[in-house]
């Protein structure tokens, strides 16, 4: 999330590809494009997700308590604990904290907010992401492991869309930013409650 907020989908499907290469000189050179986007200024895509989910708690999160996953390189995942209506303050202190990081261990950030899921009996899971997993993790292999107990709810950016596996072996949600459905749209349409089917009558 700490690329650039225009850049091209294309562009980051390319560098995270060739960042997972056998070639080490190509997987190197792309780290370092990578990294500089990073560090560059403007406004992050970080930025835009701090927004939306400041959007969100004004809205429909506004009266759940909710944990808070979130990672700082390969072996930093961190779980935040739990943050009741009365403590979203602190919650939108900790998310307006977070920096960008350059790598993504989306595997194991998935599996302890489904970790976290379980021990304080939350209903779903909303994971948001704008790349692949560029740890050596296969998010995919341990959404299937999980399987469908604990939906989790996938809102993707550019090439994270691929991820829409997560979703699909959960039994959650893929929903994909675009042009003309900006992420505040997609984190508040996850955030809603899903309508139950109607009942079957005669």
């Amino acid at each position: 999330m700490g690329l650039p907020e225009e850049l091209d989908d294309g562009i980051v499907d390319q560098l995270e590809t060739a960042m997972q290469s056998g070639d080490e000189l190509e997987a190197w050179s792309a780290r370092e494009s990578y990294n500089a986007m990073i560090d560059g200024g403007g406004r992050k895509r970080l930025d835009t997700l701090k927004d939306a989910v400041g959007s969100a708690l004004d809205g429909a999160l506004g009266g759940a308590t909710l944990d808070l996953v979130t990672f700082a390189g390969c072996r930093g995942v961190r779980r935040h604990g739990d943050y009741s209506p009365a403590r979203h303050g602190d919650l939108r202190a900790a998310i307006a904290g977070l920096a960008p990081v350059p790598a993504t261990p989306l595997t194991e950030a998935l599996k302890a907010a489904l970790a976290a899921a379980r021990e304080g009996g939350a209903s779903r899971v909303l994971l948001v992401t704008d790349g692949r997993d560029t740890c050596d993790g296969d998010p995919c292999a341990a959404a299937r492991a999980v399987g469908s107990g604990i939906p989790v709810d996938v809102v993707a950016i550019g090439a994270a869309a691929s991820l829409g596996c997560i979703a699909e072996a959960t039994g959650g949600r893929l929903l994909v930013r675009r042009p003309d459905y900006p992420l505040d749209a997609a984190i508040a349409e996850a955030s809603a409650p899903e309508e139950a089917d109607p009942p079957c009558g005669p």
